[in-house]
């Protein structure tokens, strides 16, 4: 194969050094056509951009033999490709316009004009991201399945020959050259079907099949010829090389493409990710595991391992694109056993007469072994049955049963698991990770944390080498520090499993969104919405494609707050909208979940000042809640009562605002420390409502307007409002305390001048609208002399 190859190199080469065409030159006229420049030439053709004059002014691409190379075979194989390019109409196929001979007789034919560059060079030149290089690469296999469909084998699959031509807003590939085609058995191309010449192998070796570069009369080449072509594009497209060079060709054992990349300098490595849009760690991890297999697939040596149509492959693409299972498998060890014995039988036979001399003496060793596997085995289905057990907590919430006896279980279990599995800490710290996620669920919320503290702690024992359980322990760890205000940890522990997912899983992985999604609630709640929004629109964009997917149920929910966020109000309350449609057909109108949706569509309403439209989803949110949980365990009962909060607040009905603040402050006081964020925030509602109370009393009724003051300032719970309204607090006590307390004036009149002064220098460091309010209303105050001091 090496001699064939040399002579077709070689072969080649002078064919390219014979130069221009020597009969034809620009401003020539060809029928209707006049040539403008010669754009390339193979080995027998020259194909120029032409101007066709009628019956439609246009340019084209018209391909005609060399002079003097119009021989037989030349012109039997010049007339298979005007056939094969006429036979087929596809958008991603070069499409024949016209047909004819030149007064001396040579062929000619007139094609569609492809200003385009090599799909390599296309996606390198605009950086194309690894999906949108193989959503491009989908469009190639489906023109070569087109070709297959009409009986067209092409055999010179390659880069160049696969051009990208951007039609206006649309980028399309177009596959050209079909110099060297061959018709398929059942093809209705002409008869006289050519072979290639013993000497001379047609095609780009760097492409070939195996089956292909062996040349030769005889050999059998069928469409799946062009698979393992298509294989070497998607292998350059995915990793910048080809999976060997020329010195590789007898072998051809092909490295995996995350193989190749790790392998790579870091900065080679770098500048590949560079031009995929991404990082060198997540470029591996995208790659890693189905694209590999598929594109190993695509290049087995053993053609009946291949991928039978191009289309086959294309579907194992876009499921790996759309995170559904693929059907390329890593080769069985029997298989990898049979290909090593046929490369090398001397060797396999003297390991077999080793391996005999040997059996004898192992046989008690394997007996133990084996044994030590079973019980192994039992461990692990005991494992295996303990999550599945815990795992019913979740269920158990979902479908509203009395999760009593489960939250015994989870007690007991997570007494016993540190004490019974010292000697096994993996086994240990996946039990953890599971009870934490019962405990989360049920709405026990310190134990969930105490459990998942635990499991990350032995995870990271472990050592820090990629592995889900370690991606998934730092994930609830970073929620949970996120849950008692420490952002900026939060974020780094979650960006850590982020990267991690990214590299096990790839970057549009549902398990790698899941945690995207996590990290853009942090942003977002930390006032960076619009840092969050590509991958929440991503992760938004996957739930839409798979509603039931539990992993991205929280997508549609960051979404809208994001877009609130961003003042995009209306936007927001269509995704809610949306997801509650879809939450209603997977689960219909009454379940858990959708009680939660419509809370969230409650709020958004109250967003947009939209109370009586607001008040409705709330009412039926707690009626569904109070129907699938007990009384005394509600986990998101806090949230709907803060919800009417602030209905009846824009209702104006102030002794109902009162008591849901109270009642949500309450309820949430059930799950959640004083740290926790879900306290704080309910916690500010109802010491905003107090302020708000002694205000609007301070005139009506002073006496009680002195008690929600007080109220104020002695609850630790309210100190944060007390702090961020300044000394307005002070101003309305002190307006209160002299109507109510005639013998302290003086006393009052001090807190008064201290309030004010307060609001005076709080408002030369660019106060809010509310700030600025309250400052006029203190002025005013004073200048009416509201606190009236007697002289002495």
């Amino acid at each position: 194969m090496s001699d064939s190859l040399e002579y077709f190199v070689g072969g080649a080469l002078q064919e390219l050094d014979l130069g221009e065409s020597m009969g034809e030159q620009p401003g020539l006229v060809i029928g209707h056509y006049k040539l403008v420049r010669c754009l390339g030439q193979g080995g027998f053709g020259a194909v120029w951009l032409a101007e066709q004059s009628q019956p439609v002014r246009r340019e084209v691409a018209l391909k005609i033999i060399k002079l003097g190379m119009d021989t037989r075979e030349v012109t039997a194989r010049f007339e298979l490709e005007r056939q094969a390019l006429a036979v087929m109409d596809h958008p991603g196929i070069a499409k024949v316009f016209d047909a004819g001979a030149t007064p001396s007789g040579r062929p000619y034919f007139v094609m569609e004009l492809v200003r385009g560059e090599p799909v390599t060079r296309h996606c390198d030149a605009r950086t194309l991201s690894l999906s949108e290089r193989l959503e491009l690469f989908i469009e190639v296999c489906h023109a070569v399945q087109h070709a297959h469909q009409k009986g067209v084998i092409h055999r010179d699959l390659k880069p160049s020959n696969i051009l990208v031509a951007e039609m206006g807003n649309e980028v399309v590939p177009k596959v050209i050259d079909f110099g060297i085609a061959k018709a398929t058995a059942g093809g209705r191309l002409i008869e006289q079907t050519l072979v290639t010449r013993a000497d001379r192998l047609m095609g780009t070796p760097a492409y070939m099949s195996p089956e292909q570069s062996e040349g030769g009369l005889g050999v059998d080449i069928d469409t799946r010829t062009d698979i393992y072509s298509l294989g070497v594009v998607l292998y350059e497209l995915v990793t910048g090389q080809v999976p060997w060079e020329r010195k590789d060709a007898k072998s051809r054992d092909v490295k995996r493409p995350s193989t190749v990349l790790r392998s790579l300098h870091r900065e080679e490595l770098k500048k590949i990710a560079t031009a995929r849009q991404t990082e060198a760690a997540r470029l591996i991890g995208q790659v890693r595991s189905d694209l590999d297999w598929i594109v190993v697939k695509a290049l087995e040596q053993d053609r009946e391992r291949r991928y039978d149509s191009a289309d086959a492959l294309a579907a194992d693409l876009l499921a790996f694109l759309e995170h559904r299972p693929v059907t390329a498998r890593p080769p069985t060890a029997w298989y990898l056993m049979r290909r090593f014995a046929r490369r090398n039988r001397v060797a396999t036979v003297a390991t077999a007469v080793v391996v005999l001399a040997l059996l004898a003496g192992v046989t008690a060793s394997t007996l133990m072994y084996l044994r030590a596997q079973q019980e192994l085995e039992r461990s692990r289905q005991v494992t295996q049955f303990l999550k599945d057990t815990l795992g019913h907590a979740r269920a158990s919430k979902s479908l509203g049963r009395d999760s009593t006896m489960m939250l015994e279980i989870l007690d007991q279990t997570a007494k016993r698991v540190g004490q019974d599995l010292k000697n096994q800490p993996r086994v240990e710290a996946e039990l953890r990770a599971v009870i934490s996620q019962a405990y989360l669920d049920l709405g026990y919320y310190d134990q969930a944390h105490e459990q998942s503290a635990a499991a990350l702690e032995l995870e990271r024992s472990f050592g820090m080498s990629d592995r889900p359980s370690l991606a998934e322990a730092l994930h609830f760890g970073a929620l949970h520090l996120h849950e008692f205000g420490k952002p900026k940890e939060a974020e780094q522990q979650m960006r850590e499993a982020l990267e991690m997912k990214q590299r096990l899983y790839g970057e549009r992985d549902h398990r790698t969104l899941s945690t995207q999604v996590e990290l853009g609630w942090i942003l977002m709640r930390w006032g960076r919405a619009r840092e969050a929004e590509p991958e929440a629109r991503m992760a938004f964009e996957q739930w839409r494609k798979y509603p039931d997917d539990p992993l991205l149920h929280l997508s549609p929910n960051l979404m809208a707050a994001i877009l609130h966020h961003l003042k995009r109000h209306e936007e927001s309350l269509e995704v809610v909208k949306e997801h509650l449609a879809a939450l209603r057909k997977l689960y219909g109108n009454e379940h858990p979940t959708v009680a939660n949706c419509l809370g969230n569509l409650g709020m958004q309403y109250c967003r947009m000042e939209r109370f009586d439209e607001a008040a409705a989803p709330f009412e039926e949110a707690m009626r569904q809640e109070a129907k699938f949980f007990k009384a005394e365990r509600r986990p998101n009962l806090w949230y709907l009562l803060r919800g009417m909060q602030r209905v009846e607040g824009g209702r104006k009905n102030w002794e109902a605002q009162m008591r849901y603040a109270r009642e949500a402050f309450d309820e949430v006081k059930k799950f959640h420390p004083a740290g926790h964020q879900h306290y704080q925030w309910t916690a500010e509602d109802l010491g905003k409502v107090l302020l708000e109370h002694a205000e609007r009393a301070v005139v009506d009724d002073p006496q009680l307007c002195l008690v929600y003051v007080d109220e104020l300032l002695r609850a630790e719970d309210f100190a944060g409002v007390v702090k961020g309204a300044s000394g307005w607090v002070d101003c309305v006590r002190a307006e209160a305390m002299a109507v109510v307390h005639a013998d302290r004036r003086e006393e009052a009149q001090e807190i008064f001048a201290r309030g004010i002064a307060a609001l005076r220098a709080k408002s030369k460091s660019k106060p809010a609208d509310v700030d600025k309010r309250r400052l006029i209303k203190a002025e005013a105050m004073n200048l009416a002399k509201v606190l009236t001091v007697p002289k002495t």
